[in-house]
């Protein structure tokens, strides 16, 4: 059986106690056997309940839970934005990549999509933009730390100027995870739940993590002290501590371009690396404070309206893809109504699917009729670049291997046709470049993979494939921005230690 890997997803699942339970990469595979649709799941509870479409000024919600609980979700996050804004300085201007979030009424709907249970959500970064899976529950926003937490990832990445080193990355958005919504106010600084429970590293080690830790324990002690070493930087010096924050800003900036924290520790805060280490852990010992400020209540504007059958199927039918569950989505297809809007883009999907059971006759006269429609939108134009793609791949790994030149031409054409329909869509251009690479040419391939960087500088996933293809072009000088990046903002320690590897490498 002959696999080729077509797509990767991060994904940073969270328990009930909101902490990280793992991450995971999803592998999208083509394989050449008769079907990779092996179990077909009968009528999908999720399908059942009608489900809905929210917007704030920041937030897109799709639910099936009650509106009162999901206008409360929006409401909350909108006002934690509010206040993660104030306390970083941040410009509060809208949004170029809006936040979206699936929240799902019972828990044995969102597992459909987890792989796993016990799971309270999950986060990740798909090619269209960040995703949050989530589940609703008696208190109004269920897995709340896990939207807090990644949405400050989300911020920062986009709104700050400046590029933060993991451990700071990650301390600031468990700074942020825990703040408290009262009545008049927002306080930030809570302690996470259990955060120093099994101890703190060295401050050493968060410079110098082992990111080929597989080891739940260390992550955990690292990221308590990444919590910890942000608290006192940001607020040690409410009561009577040391004052650091005027002097953070510089010091992180300079850390983060490889500069020596011992150095850099004792020229900005007048402390060796170890002496700044018994603070903290004198710090963590006394009661830790939090900073309060006034934060008003979201009062824009909630819209609401109901999905029909065909997006509802669209819906589903795209998160289970994407998440690697093609069974799930060929149920989901199958509900589809031919005669209501969105029937294009259900048959665009049905065609992918076809040509993943080697059925490409089949998927050619469901992709031939959208041609002919003249009307294709640049998601289904995607698609269908996507078939021929898929008829490229197939060629390559035939039991006597031959190229495909027709089925590559339609491939390129049909994902410059999406370019040009719409150039924000990122994955019009990951189709473009992928069809490239299946022929060798590398270097057009780098050169969309830049257009698509224009559009999402920040964007995990597209940095990460940037990096590494740098380094496989030998150019890790190159690879070097695009690569701690993927250091600072992944959560897969396989994913960090490859970059780690390369620019260790680098430096010789």
């Amino acid at each position: 059986m002959l696999a080729v890997r077509v797509n990767v997803l991060e994904i940073v699942y969270w328990n009930q106690q909101g902490r990280i339970m793992a991450t995971k990469h999803i592998h999208i595979f083509r394989c050449a056997m008769a079907s990779v649709l092996s179990v077909i799941l009968l009528s999908p509870p999720v399908f059942a309940r009608d489900w809905y479409e929210y917007q704030s000024h920041n937030f897109i919600v799709y639910s099936d839970t009650h509106k009162g609980s999901v206008e409360r979700v929006i409401s909350e996050l909108e006002r934690f934005r509010s206040a993660a804004l104030l306390f970083t300085g941040l410009s509060n201007s809208p949004e170029n990549s809006r936040l979206k979030i699936y929240h799902f009424h019972k828990s044995s709907d969102l597992e459909l999509f987890t792989h796993r249970r016990n799971v309270a959500g999950f986060y990740r970064e798909a090619w269209t933009g960040p995703e949050i899976f989530s589940q609703h529950n008696s208190r109004g926003i269920d897995a709340s730390t896990l939207m807090f937490h990644e949405y400050t990832h989300h911020l920062m990445r986009y709104r700050s100027t400046m590029f933060n080193s993991k451990w700071y990355s990650e301390g600031f958005a468990e700074m942020l995870e825990t703040a408290e919504l009262r009545r008049k106010d927002v306080l930030i600084g809570k302690s996470p739940s259990s955060a120093l429970s099994l101890g703190i590293l060295h401050l050493r080690e968060l410079f110098t993590p082992n990111y080929e830790a597989d080891d739940a324990r260390y992550w955990h002690r690292y990221y308590g002290t990444a919590w910890l070493f942000t608290h006192y930087l940001q607020l040690g010096g409410i009561k009577n501590n040391h004052d650091y924050k005027a002097k953070t800003g510089i010091f992180l900036q300079q850390v983060a371009e490889g500069g020596d924290p011992d150095g850099l520790m004792q020229e900005h805060f007048g402390k060796t690396i170890d002496e700044m280490h018994q603070e903290v852990r004198a710090y963590s010992s006394r009661g830790l404070y939090g900073y309060g400020f006034p934060v008003p209540s979201y009062q824009g504007e909630i819209t609401r309206r109901k999905l029909s059958d065909n997006a509802r199927v669209l819906l589903f039918a795209n998160n289970a893809f994407s998440t690697g569950k093609e069974d799930l989505a060929k149920e989901f297809l199958q509900k589809g109504d031919p005669d209501g809007k969105g029937w294009d883009a259900i048959q665009a999907r049905v065609a992918i699917l076809k040509a993943h059971e080697k059925d490409f006759s089949g998927g050619e006269e469901v992709v031939s009729k959208l041609i002919a429609s003249g009307n294709l939108g640049a998601e289904v134009a995607v698609d269908v670049a996507h078939f021929y793609a898929d008829k490229v791949d197939a060629a390559r790994g035939a039991t006597e291997p031959y190229w495909d030149e027709e089925s590559y031409a339609r491939s390129q054409e049909f994902s410059r046709k999406a370019i040009s329909l719409d150039p924000r869509y990122i994955p019009a251009y990951y189709r473009l470049w992928t069809t490239y690479m299946y022929k060798g040419e590398k270097v057009e391939a780098l050169k969309v993979m830049m257009e698509a960087y224009k559009y999402a500088p920040n964007h995990l996933e597209l940095n990460s494939t940037i990096g590494f293809h740098l380094a496989e072009l030998n150019r890790p000088d190159l690879a070097r921005s695009f690569l701690q990046r993927v250091i600072a903002w992944s959560h897969d320690s396989d994913t960090r230690a490859r970059a780690q590897e390369i620019l260790e490498g680098a430096d010789g």
